[in-house]
């Protein structure tokens, strides 16, 4: 086995390593999550402050609406009581006790209502607040969107690259040690080859290698790390 088989065996490998650098990039590829995790925090509280504030709009109009309708009642049956169109003692009595009844109830409602409009502006405000981030957060995650599309076009462009990278520098490797490298490759995802760091241990699992294996790298030797079962190989020049 020669000197220049390794190193073209070396070059091989740092293809096979930026492919599976591309691919755990793609794997975890998802720039938009912090953002939309926020979106997702966010939202309970918008939410409810959306609610809070459309339900005192909506009892506001009924409030009024009810208002309204006993007030009218109530002057409808002051104008008959004094019509002169009522000349039974019991029917004035009952006229004076519906009047009462609806005088109370219309007060009642106003009262209610009064308390709704006190309570909108500080709940059209906090409403607002919420409403305000969720735009904003929004609009991050579309900015985080597009780029996250230019992002993924890149990695792609850079997959398809590094494979073609892959192909040129693997004919260039005798058959027998590309086999060889390659079921190693297979088991270790897609890492076939470890490099000794320190002058004693497997850069691929941290193991500390006897000194004759690392001896026989330095010479251009085939040796393969006795825990990981990766070749070996010394620092090379830069391909």
């Amino acid at each position: 086995m020669s000197e220049d088989d390794l190193y073209a065996l070396y070059k091989l490998h740092l293809a096979d390593a930026r492919i599976v650098e591309l691919k755990t990039r793609a794997a975890t590829f998802d720039p938009t999550k912090a953002t939309r995790t926020a979106i997702e925090k966010l939202k309970p509280a918008h939410d409810a402050a959306k609610a809070k504030l459309d339900k005192l709009s909506s009892d506001h109009t009924d409030l009024e609406l009810k208002f309204k309708t006993l007030f009218d009642k109530l002057n409808a049956q002051i104008n008959y009581l004094y019509s002169g169109k009522v000349t039974n003692s019991r029917e004035s009595e009952a006229l004076e006790k519906d009047i009462e009844s609806l005088r109370d109830r219309a007060d009642k409602a106003e009262e209610e209502r009064l308390a709704v409009a006190e309570a909108t502006p500080a709940a059209r405000k906090a409403y607002g607040d919420v409403h305000e981030k969720m735009e904003v957060l929004k609009k991050e995650l579309a900015v985080a969107y597009q780029a996250a599309l230019k992002e993924r076009d890149q990695l792609q462009a850079d997959y398809k690259e590094s494979v073609k990278v892959r192909n040129d520098r693997a004919v260039k490797v005798p058959a027998g040690l590309l086999a060889q490298y390659d079921a190693i490759r297979v088991k270790h995802n897609g890492i076939g080859m470890g490099e000794i760091l320190g002058g004693k241990t497997c850069g691929a699992c941290g193991t500390n290698l006897p000194q004759k294996i690392v001896l026989s790298a330095r010479e251009g030797k085939l040796v393969m790390c006795e825990s990981c079962h990766r070749i070996l190989f010394h620092v090379l020049p830069n391909p």
